[in-house]
Protein backbone atom coordinates (compact mmCIF):
# COMPACT_ATOMS: atom_id res chain seq x y z
CA UNK A 1 0.00 0.00 0.00
CA UNK A 2 1.51 3.16 -0.98
CA UNK A 3 1.06 6.49 1.10
CA UNK A 4 1.97 9.34 -0.29
CA UNK A 5 0.42 13.07 0.65
CA UNK A 6 1.44 15.14 -3.16
CA UNK A 7 4.78 14.93 -2.41
CA UNK A 8 8.09 12.73 -1.97
CA UNK A 9 6.51 10.12 -4.36
CA UNK A 10 8.98 7.07 -4.75
CA UNK A 11 9.86 5.90 -8.63
CA UNK A 12 7.96 2.99 -8.70
CA UNK A 13 10.08 -0.35 -8.86
CA UNK A 14 10.14 -3.58 -9.92
CA UNK A 15 10.41 -5.33 -6.78
CA UNK A 16 13.13 -8.08 -6.47
CA UNK A 17 12.63 -11.34 -4.48
CA UNK A 18 16.28 -10.31 -2.27
CA UNK A 19 14.48 -6.64 -1.38
CA UNK A 20 11.01 -8.40 -0.89
CA UNK A 21 13.04 -11.12 1.99
CA UNK A 22 14.72 -7.91 3.55
CA UNK A 23 11.77 -5.95 4.18
CA UNK A 24 9.50 -8.79 5.36
CA UNK A 25 12.45 -10.04 7.93
CA UNK A 26 12.88 -6.25 9.00
CA UNK A 27 9.46 -6.00 9.56
CA UNK A 28 9.21 -9.48 11.62
CA UNK A 29 11.78 -8.47 13.86
CA UNK A 30 10.23 -5.13 14.13
CA UNK A 31 14.43 -3.48 13.77
CA UNK A 32 12.72 -0.37 13.62
CA UNK A 33 9.94 -0.37 16.32
CA UNK A 34 12.51 2.42 17.94
CA UNK A 35 12.82 4.69 15.72
CA UNK A 36 11.33 7.95 14.07
CA UNK A 37 9.76 6.78 10.83
CA UNK A 38 9.05 10.27 9.55
CA UNK A 39 11.30 10.19 6.09
CA UNK A 40 13.56 13.09 7.10
CA UNK A 41 17.12 13.11 5.92
CA UNK A 42 18.18 12.37 9.28
CA UNK A 43 15.64 9.97 10.63
CA UNK A 44 16.58 7.74 7.34
CA UNK A 45 20.35 7.34 7.75
CA UNK A 46 19.21 6.61 11.10
CA UNK A 47 16.92 3.73 9.65
CA UNK A 48 19.78 2.71 6.96
CA UNK A 49 22.43 2.66 10.41
CA UNK A 50 20.15 0.35 11.81
CA UNK A 51 19.45 -2.38 9.15
CA UNK A 52 23.61 -2.13 8.79
CA UNK A 53 23.64 -3.00 12.47
CA UNK A 54 21.45 -6.50 11.80
CA UNK A 55 22.59 -6.78 8.10
CA UNK A 56 24.41 -10.44 9.22
CA UNK A 57 20.91 -11.80 9.85
CA UNK A 58 19.58 -10.36 6.33
CA UNK A 59 20.15 -11.78 2.50
CA UNK A 60 23.86 -10.62 1.30
CA UNK A 61 24.34 -8.32 -1.23
CA UNK A 62 20.77 -6.73 -0.95
CA UNK A 63 20.21 -2.82 -1.85
CA UNK A 64 19.99 -0.50 0.84
CA UNK A 65 17.82 1.98 -1.77
CA UNK A 66 15.82 0.16 -2.67
CA UNK A 67 14.78 -1.46 0.66
CA UNK A 68 14.60 2.01 2.00
CA UNK A 69 12.12 2.98 -0.85
CA UNK A 70 10.06 -0.75 -0.44
CA UNK A 71 9.64 0.80 3.22
CA UNK A 72 8.43 4.23 2.06
CA UNK A 73 6.01 2.69 -0.39
CA UNK A 74 4.66 -0.10 2.47
CA UNK A 75 4.00 2.71 4.40
CA UNK A 76 6.43 2.03 7.49
CA UNK A 77 8.40 4.95 6.64
CA UNK A 78 6.11 8.10 6.32
CA UNK A 79 6.76 11.37 4.48
CA UNK A 80 7.60 14.56 6.00
CA UNK A 81 4.04 16.16 6.70
CA UNK A 82 3.75 19.74 4.88
CA UNK A 83 4.49 22.47 7.47
CA UNK A 84 1.49 23.97 8.56
CA UNK A 85 -0.24 27.19 6.69
CA UNK A 86 -1.29 29.97 9.23
CA UNK A 87 -4.93 30.17 9.05
CA UNK A 88 -7.19 32.88 9.54
CA UNK A 89 -10.34 31.14 10.35
CA UNK A 90 -10.56 28.46 13.19
CA UNK A 91 -10.42 25.23 10.88
CA UNK A 92 -11.68 21.32 11.95
CA UNK A 93 -8.98 19.40 12.87
CA UNK A 94 -9.17 15.61 11.52
CA UNK A 95 -7.12 13.16 13.11
CA UNK A 96 -5.81 10.18 11.25
CA UNK A 97 -5.24 7.20 12.62
CA UNK A 98 -2.97 4.64 11.19
CA UNK A 99 -3.86 1.24 11.13
CA UNK A 100 -1.46 -1.54 11.03
CA UNK A 101 -2.76 -3.64 8.43
CA UNK A 102 -2.86 -7.77 8.92
CA UNK A 103 -2.81 -8.56 5.31
CA UNK A 104 0.40 -7.92 4.76
CA UNK A 105 2.17 -11.88 4.93
CA UNK A 106 5.38 -12.44 6.68
CA UNK A 107 7.47 -14.70 4.56
CA UNK A 108 9.56 -17.36 6.82
CA UNK A 109 13.34 -17.13 5.19
CA UNK A 110 13.48 -20.82 3.22
CA UNK A 111 15.53 -23.98 4.53
CA UNK A 112 18.73 -23.11 2.46
CA UNK A 113 17.94 -19.06 3.30
CA UNK A 114 18.22 -20.22 6.97
CA UNK A 115 21.65 -21.98 6.39
CA UNK A 116 23.00 -18.91 5.23
CA UNK A 117 22.23 -16.70 7.87
CA UNK A 118 22.91 -19.20 10.79
CA UNK A 119 26.36 -19.80 9.24
CA UNK A 120 26.99 -15.99 9.05
CA UNK A 121 26.35 -15.83 12.36
CA UNK A 122 28.62 -18.91 13.64
CA UNK A 123 31.29 -17.22 11.15
CA UNK A 124 31.06 -14.12 13.12
CA UNK A 125 31.00 -15.11 16.33
CA UNK A 126 34.32 -17.81 15.24
CA UNK A 127 35.61 -14.69 14.18
CA UNK A 128 35.13 -12.72 17.14
CA UNK A 129 36.45 -15.11 19.39
CA UNK A 130 39.77 -15.60 16.94
CA UNK A 131 39.58 -19.10 17.35
CA UNK A 132 41.52 -19.56 13.88
CA UNK A 133 44.36 -17.22 12.52
CA UNK A 134 43.29 -17.86 9.25
CA UNK A 135 41.47 -20.74 7.08
CA UNK A 136 44.95 -22.98 6.71
CA UNK A 137 44.92 -23.24 10.17
CA UNK A 138 40.89 -24.38 10.30
CA UNK A 139 41.89 -26.78 7.81
CA UNK A 140 44.87 -28.62 9.70
CA UNK A 141 42.73 -28.90 13.05
CA UNK A 142 39.99 -30.21 10.70
CA UNK A 143 42.40 -32.67 9.52
CA UNK A 144 43.92 -33.43 13.23
CA UNK A 145 40.21 -34.29 14.45
CA UNK A 146 39.40 -36.76 11.17
CA UNK A 147 42.59 -38.47 12.53
CA UNK A 148 41.20 -38.47 16.10
CA UNK A 149 38.32 -40.08 14.42
CA UNK A 150 40.48 -42.13 12.63
CA UNK A 151 38.21 -41.29 9.23
CA UNK A 152 34.69 -42.31 9.76
CA UNK A 153 34.15 -46.42 8.26
CA UNK A 154 30.43 -46.06 8.66
CA UNK A 155 30.46 -44.13 4.77
CA UNK A 156 31.53 -47.23 3.08
CA UNK A 157 29.52 -50.28 1.67
CA UNK A 158 31.76 -52.85 3.81
CA UNK A 159 30.57 -51.12 7.30
CA UNK A 160 26.80 -51.24 6.57
CA UNK A 161 27.02 -54.82 4.97
CA UNK A 162 28.35 -56.16 8.15
CA UNK A 163 25.53 -55.95 9.90
CA UNK A 164 23.28 -57.78 7.13
CA UNK A 165 25.77 -60.91 7.20
CA UNK A 166 25.75 -61.12 10.89
CA UNK A 167 22.09 -61.12 10.60
CA UNK A 168 21.55 -57.89 12.52
CA UNK A 169 18.85 -56.82 10.46
CA UNK A 170 15.42 -58.35 10.65
CA UNK A 171 15.08 -57.51 6.74
CA UNK A 172 18.63 -58.83 5.74
CA UNK A 173 19.92 -57.41 2.50
CA UNK A 174 16.86 -56.21 1.53
CA UNK A 175 16.74 -54.03 4.29
CA UNK A 176 19.48 -52.41 3.65
CA UNK A 177 19.23 -51.73 0.10
CA UNK A 178 16.09 -49.56 1.59
CA UNK A 179 18.22 -47.97 4.02
CA UNK A 180 21.30 -47.25 1.38
CA UNK A 181 18.61 -45.64 -1.19
CA UNK A 182 16.61 -43.47 1.33
CA UNK A 183 20.58 -42.33 2.59
CA UNK A 184 21.68 -41.26 -0.71
CA UNK A 185 18.40 -39.95 -1.96
CA UNK A 186 18.70 -37.86 1.39
CA UNK A 187 22.39 -36.95 0.36
CA UNK A 188 21.03 -35.75 -3.12
CA UNK A 189 18.72 -33.64 -1.81
CA UNK A 190 21.18 -31.82 0.73
CA UNK A 191 23.61 -31.90 -1.94
CA UNK A 192 20.98 -29.85 -4.63
CA UNK A 193 19.83 -27.64 -1.88
CA UNK A 194 23.00 -26.09 -1.44
CA UNK A 195 23.21 -22.57 -2.41
CA UNK A 196 24.34 -21.69 -5.86
CA UNK A 197 26.87 -18.59 -4.82
CA UNK A 198 30.12 -19.93 -4.37
CA UNK A 199 30.84 -17.25 -1.43
CA UNK A 200 27.79 -18.92 0.20
CA UNK A 201 28.50 -22.56 -0.17
CA UNK A 202 32.10 -21.83 1.03
CA UNK A 203 30.66 -20.61 4.05
CA UNK A 204 28.26 -23.93 4.89
CA UNK A 205 31.78 -25.98 3.96
CA UNK A 206 33.12 -23.95 6.60
CA UNK A 207 30.56 -25.25 8.63
CA UNK A 208 30.75 -28.16 8.05
CA UNK A 209 34.09 -28.54 9.06
CA UNK A 210 33.81 -26.87 12.77
CA UNK A 211 30.98 -29.20 13.51
CA UNK A 212 33.26 -31.91 12.56
CA UNK A 213 36.11 -30.72 14.95
CA UNK A 214 33.49 -29.83 17.71
CA UNK A 215 31.75 -33.71 17.44
CA UNK A 216 35.45 -35.37 16.95
CA UNK A 217 36.59 -33.48 19.48
CA UNK A 218 33.66 -34.14 22.15
CA UNK A 219 34.11 -38.05 21.79
CA UNK A 220 38.29 -37.26 21.60
CA UNK A 221 37.86 -35.23 25.15
CA UNK A 222 35.18 -37.64 27.06
CA UNK A 223 36.31 -41.37 25.24
CA UNK A 224 40.78 -40.46 25.12
CA UNK A 225 41.29 -37.70 27.47
CA UNK A 226 38.77 -39.37 30.47
CA UNK A 227 36.87 -36.42 30.90
CA UNK A 228 34.68 -37.50 33.25
CA UNK A 229 36.56 -41.15 33.76
CA UNK A 230 36.29 -44.45 32.38
CA UNK A 231 32.92 -45.27 32.72
CA UNK A 232 31.61 -42.15 30.01
CA UNK A 233 32.55 -42.87 26.47
CA UNK A 234 31.42 -40.53 23.52
CA UNK A 235 31.59 -41.66 19.72
CA UNK A 236 30.62 -40.18 16.35
CA UNK A 237 27.12 -42.19 15.74
CA UNK A 238 28.27 -42.11 11.91
CA UNK A 239 26.76 -40.82 8.63
CA UNK A 240 23.26 -43.15 8.76
CA UNK A 241 22.29 -41.41 12.29
CA UNK A 242 23.15 -38.26 11.55
CA UNK A 243 21.62 -37.87 8.08
CA UNK A 244 18.48 -39.97 8.86
CA UNK A 245 18.35 -39.36 12.68
CA UNK A 246 19.75 -36.04 13.57
CA UNK A 247 22.10 -38.08 16.36
CA UNK A 248 26.26 -36.86 15.84
CA UNK A 249 27.68 -38.70 18.68
CA UNK A 250 26.32 -41.81 21.00
CA UNK A 251 27.23 -41.11 24.80
CA UNK A 252 28.01 -44.37 26.16
CA UNK A 253 27.73 -44.88 29.82
CA UNK A 254 28.90 -47.94 32.01
CA UNK A 255 27.21 -48.88 35.62
CA UNK A 256 29.25 -48.63 38.40
CA UNK A 257 30.90 -51.93 38.57
CA UNK A 258 29.44 -53.23 34.90
CA UNK A 259 30.53 -54.75 32.12
CA UNK A 260 27.56 -55.78 30.01
CA UNK A 261 24.75 -53.44 30.19
CA UNK A 262 25.16 -50.61 27.51
CA UNK A 263 23.04 -47.30 27.77
CA UNK A 264 23.12 -44.59 25.27
CA UNK A 265 22.02 -41.18 24.82
CA UNK A 266 22.25 -39.79 21.23
CA UNK A 267 23.68 -36.52 21.10
CA UNK A 268 22.61 -33.59 18.42
CA UNK A 269 25.31 -31.24 18.71
CA UNK A 270 24.36 -27.21 18.29
CA UNK A 271 26.76 -24.49 18.22
CA UNK A 272 24.70 -21.06 18.52
CA UNK A 273 24.05 -21.62 22.15
CA UNK A 274 20.96 -22.65 24.55
CA UNK A 275 19.65 -19.05 24.05
CA UNK A 276 19.74 -19.48 20.09
CA UNK A 277 17.02 -19.75 17.71
CA UNK A 278 18.76 -22.76 16.11
CA UNK A 279 18.67 -24.47 19.50
CA UNK A 280 14.45 -23.62 20.11
CA UNK A 281 13.75 -24.87 16.59
CA UNK A 282 15.30 -28.24 17.08
CA UNK A 283 14.19 -28.48 20.94
CA UNK A 284 10.80 -27.66 19.63
CA UNK A 285 11.22 -30.60 16.99
CA UNK A 286 12.60 -32.88 19.62
CA UNK A 287 9.55 -31.99 21.47
CA UNK A 288 6.76 -32.45 18.59
CA UNK A 289 8.55 -35.90 17.83
CA UNK A 290 7.99 -37.20 21.17
CA UNK A 291 4.39 -36.14 21.96
CA UNK A 292 3.35 -38.37 18.67
CA UNK A 293 4.85 -41.25 20.50
CA UNK A 294 8.66 -41.33 18.00
CA UNK A 295 11.41 -42.71 19.85
CA UNK A 296 14.47 -41.90 18.30
CA UNK A 297 16.93 -45.12 17.61
CA UNK A 298 20.53 -45.34 16.54
CA UNK A 299 21.63 -47.88 13.74
CA UNK A 300 24.85 -49.37 11.96
CA UNK A 301 26.56 -48.16 15.18
CA UNK A 302 29.36 -49.73 16.56
CA UNK A 303 30.02 -49.33 20.33
CA UNK A 304 33.42 -48.11 21.36
CA UNK A 305 34.95 -51.62 21.81
CA UNK A 306 34.25 -52.29 18.33
CA UNK A 307 31.58 -54.81 18.16
CA UNK A 308 28.50 -54.40 15.82
CA UNK A 309 25.30 -53.50 17.77
CA UNK A 310 21.80 -53.95 16.88
CA UNK A 311 18.96 -51.20 15.69
CA UNK A 312 18.72 -49.48 19.65
CA UNK A 313 15.87 -46.78 21.03
CA UNK A 314 18.12 -44.05 22.23
CA UNK A 315 16.64 -41.18 24.57
CA UNK A 316 18.45 -38.11 22.29
CA UNK A 317 19.16 -34.39 23.89
CA UNK A 318 20.68 -31.85 21.90
CA UNK A 319 23.72 -30.70 23.30
CA UNK A 320 25.01 -26.95 23.48
CA UNK A 321 28.80 -25.35 22.27
CA UNK A 322 29.05 -21.93 22.17
CA UNK A 323 32.09 -19.81 20.30
CA UNK A 324 34.00 -20.13 23.51
CA UNK A 325 33.51 -23.48 24.04
CA UNK A 326 34.52 -24.79 20.43
CA UNK A 327 37.94 -22.46 20.75
CA UNK A 328 38.68 -24.93 24.20
CA UNK A 329 37.58 -27.75 21.91
CA UNK A 330 39.98 -26.82 19.52
CA UNK A 331 42.98 -26.08 21.79
CA UNK A 332 42.56 -29.56 23.03
CA UNK A 333 42.75 -31.05 19.83
CA UNK A 334 45.52 -28.73 18.54
CA UNK A 335 47.52 -29.85 21.88
CA UNK A 336 46.59 -33.59 21.55
CA UNK A 337 50.78 -34.64 21.71
CA UNK A 338 51.25 -32.32 24.97
CA UNK A 339 52.17 -35.10 27.89
CA UNK A 340 50.05 -32.58 30.26
CA UNK A 341 46.96 -32.40 28.34
CA UNK A 342 44.79 -35.19 30.48
CA UNK A 343 45.52 -33.05 33.42
CA UNK A 344 44.52 -30.19 31.77
CA UNK A 345 41.23 -31.98 30.88
CA UNK A 346 40.43 -32.26 34.28
CA UNK A 347 40.22 -28.45 34.91
CA UNK A 348 37.96 -27.66 32.09
CA UNK A 349 34.73 -25.46 32.43
CA UNK A 350 33.64 -27.75 29.62
CA UNK A 351 33.10 -30.77 31.85
CA UNK A 352 30.33 -28.88 33.92
CA UNK A 353 28.95 -27.09 30.99
CA UNK A 354 28.25 -30.81 29.49
CA UNK A 355 27.17 -32.62 32.56
CA UNK A 356 24.77 -29.67 33.61
CA UNK A 357 22.96 -30.01 29.83
CA UNK A 358 23.01 -34.09 30.32
CA UNK A 359 20.98 -34.02 33.58
CA UNK A 360 18.80 -31.18 32.99
CA UNK A 361 18.00 -32.08 29.60
CA UNK A 362 16.91 -35.57 30.61
CA UNK A 363 15.00 -34.69 33.46
CA UNK A 364 13.06 -32.23 31.62
CA UNK A 365 12.85 -35.00 29.08
CA UNK A 366 11.45 -37.54 31.36
CA UNK A 367 8.94 -35.11 32.64
CA UNK A 368 7.45 -34.49 29.63
CA UNK A 369 7.45 -37.40 27.63
CA UNK A 370 5.47 -38.75 30.87
CA UNK A 371 3.16 -36.32 30.32
CA UNK A 372 2.70 -37.39 26.84
CA UNK A 373 2.51 -41.11 27.50
CA UNK A 374 5.78 -42.25 25.41
CA UNK A 375 7.93 -44.81 27.42
CA UNK A 376 11.24 -43.19 25.93
CA UNK A 377 10.94 -41.31 29.25
CA UNK A 378 11.96 -44.86 31.07
CA UNK A 379 15.71 -44.05 28.87
CA UNK A 380 15.96 -40.68 30.18
CA UNK A 381 15.52 -41.96 33.91
CA UNK A 382 18.22 -44.66 33.89
CA UNK A 383 20.75 -42.13 32.01
CA UNK A 384 20.05 -39.88 34.94
CA UNK A 385 20.05 -43.23 37.55
CA UNK A 386 22.93 -44.64 36.33
CA UNK A 387 25.30 -40.77 36.79
CA UNK A 388 24.06 -40.24 40.07
CA UNK A 389 25.19 -43.71 41.11
CA UNK A 390 28.59 -43.35 39.45
CA UNK A 391 28.69 -40.47 41.51
CA UNK A 392 28.63 -42.61 44.59
CA UNK A 393 32.26 -43.97 43.45
CA UNK A 394 33.41 -40.98 41.38
CA UNK A 395 33.80 -37.41 43.16
CA UNK A 396 34.56 -35.74 40.21
CA UNK A 397 31.28 -37.06 38.55
CA UNK A 398 29.75 -35.79 42.06
CA UNK A 399 31.13 -32.76 42.48
CA UNK A 400 29.66 -31.97 38.95
CA UNK A 401 26.23 -33.53 39.75
CA UNK A 402 25.89 -31.37 42.82
CA UNK A 403 26.87 -27.58 41.28
CA UNK A 404 24.74 -28.32 38.14
CA UNK A 405 23.71 -25.37 36.88
CA UNK A 406 19.84 -24.58 37.56
CA UNK A 407 19.55 -21.62 34.87
CA UNK A 408 19.68 -24.31 32.20
CA UNK A 409 16.51 -26.30 33.80
CA UNK A 410 14.76 -22.50 34.01
CA UNK A 411 15.47 -22.10 30.19
CA UNK A 412 14.27 -25.76 28.97
CA UNK A 413 11.22 -25.32 31.66
CA UNK A 414 10.33 -21.87 29.64
CA UNK A 415 10.52 -23.43 26.52
CA UNK A 416 8.31 -26.12 27.20
CA UNK A 417 5.65 -23.78 28.47
CA UNK A 418 6.24 -22.04 25.29
CA UNK A 419 6.09 -25.27 23.40
CA UNK A 420 2.90 -26.43 25.14
CA UNK A 421 1.40 -22.72 24.24
CA UNK A 422 1.68 -23.20 20.77
CA UNK A 423 0.10 -26.30 20.66
CA UNK A 424 -2.59 -26.17 23.88
CA UNK A 425 -5.73 -26.73 21.42
CA UNK A 426 -4.18 -29.94 20.50
CA UNK A 427 -4.79 -33.41 22.40
CA UNK A 428 -2.14 -35.34 23.20
CA UNK A 429 -1.69 -38.28 21.09
CA UNK A 430 -0.33 -41.16 23.67
CA UNK A 431 2.33 -43.58 22.45
CA UNK A 432 1.08 -46.99 21.82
Amino acid sequence: MNFNFGKEKEPIQELDPKTSRVVETILKKGVLSELDLIGSPENIQTIKDKINSISRLLIPGFSMDSVVIELKNQGVIKPIPPAPKPEKAPTEIIETKYIKLDGIKEIEPTEEEQKVIEANLLLKAIEDANIFKNEKELEDVWDQSLVLEKVRPEETFEHYNQFAETGLLAGGTEELAKDLFELNKIKKNIKNSEPQNPSERNKLEKVKKIATITEHGLAYMVSDLKMFGNNLIVDSAGEFNDIKHGIDDVMQIKNAGSTTKFLGLGIDVTFRGLHSEQFENKFFKLLDAVKMGYQPTVKYFKNHEGELMPEFVVPKMILCFDANDIKEIVYFIKNKNNPSIKEEIKKSPLKLAIMSQVVNFCKIMTEFSQEYGNDISQKYVEIIDTLEELGTKNSDIKSLLDTRDDEISKHLKMLVKKFKDIHKNEKPRLAK
